[in-house]
C-alpha cells in the first residue's frame, strides 16, 4: 500500500502554488509615488483626447477669481471622483492623500470644501 501512495504521489503534477516566488521583495522604499488607482489614466486620457478640458474651457465660466484651480481642472476631478466610486464631496479628501494620483495627473485635486464652492 505504501508503495502505491508513494508511486501516485510521483506521478502526480506539482502545482504552480508550491514552486519558489519569481521575484524578491526589496526592503527599500521606493523613490517614486505610486498609487491604488492603476484605471485612472485611461479615464484621464480619453477625457483629454477628446478635449473635455478644452471643451470646458471655451463653454464654461463660473469662477470669479483666478486663484486655485480652473473649471477644466474641477471637471477633470470630478470625473476622477466618481470614476473611483466617490459619493460625496468629502471623498476629495481621500483622494488628496493619494501623492501617487496627483503625479499622475499632472495636478491635485480641489478639497471637498473648493468642490463645494465651485458647485455653488
Amino acid at each position: 500500500m505504501g508503495c502505491y501512495i508513494a508511486l501516485t504521489m510521483a506521478l502526480r503534477k506539482r502545482s504552480p502554488a508550491a514552486g519558489e516566488f519569481l521575484f524578491e521583495i526589496d526592503s527599500e522604499p521606493l523613490q517614486e509615488q505610486v498609487t491604488a488607482l492603476g484605471g485612472i489614466p485611461l479615464l484621464v486620457r480619453a477625457a483629454r483626447s477628446l478635449d473635455v478640458p478644452g471643451s470646458v474651457q471655451r463653454h464654461l465660466r463660473v469662477k470669479q477669481r483666478e486663484r486655485g484651480f480652473d473649471e477644466a481642472t474641477y471637471v477633470e476631478s470630478f470625473l476622477v471622483l466618481n470614476a473611483v466610486g466617490g459619493d460625496c464631496l468629502e471623498d476629495f479628501d481621500a483622494l488628496r492623500e493619494d501623492g501617487g494620483l496627483a503625479e499622475m495627473l499632472g495636478h491635485g485635486v480641489p478639497s471637498a470644501e473648493a468642490a463645494r464652492k465651485f458647485l455653488y
